[in-house]
């Protein structure tokens, strides 16, 4: 997301990330899209008020995040016990 966007460059090793895989960013409610970086793709879509940071919390607190995460993610999440 936009908000992700905005600390890239704190990120450990974030050009050698950017160098070994694709990147594309959305906008997320309350941080507008800037100037996005050579090689990071700029994705419409409608915002969703929702983080990484706030599925990370929702889950220690052993809150559902099924209507957040695809079947997928939310089986590899339990499979080996994140963010508990």
């Amino acid at each position: 997301g936009s908000d992700a966007l905005a600390t890239l460059s704190t990120w450990k090793s974030a050009d050698e990330l950017l160098r070994l895989c694709p990147f594309a960013v959305a906008e997320r409610p309350g941080f507008p899209v800037g100037r996005i970086p050579d090689g990071i793709q700029f994705i419409r879509l409608s915002p969703l008020d929702i983080s990484s940071k706030m599925i990370r919390q929702r889950v220690s607190q052993g809150k559902p995040v099924t209507d957040w995460v695809p079947p997928a993610v939310w089986a590899y999440i339990r499979e080996h016990a994140l963010y508990r």
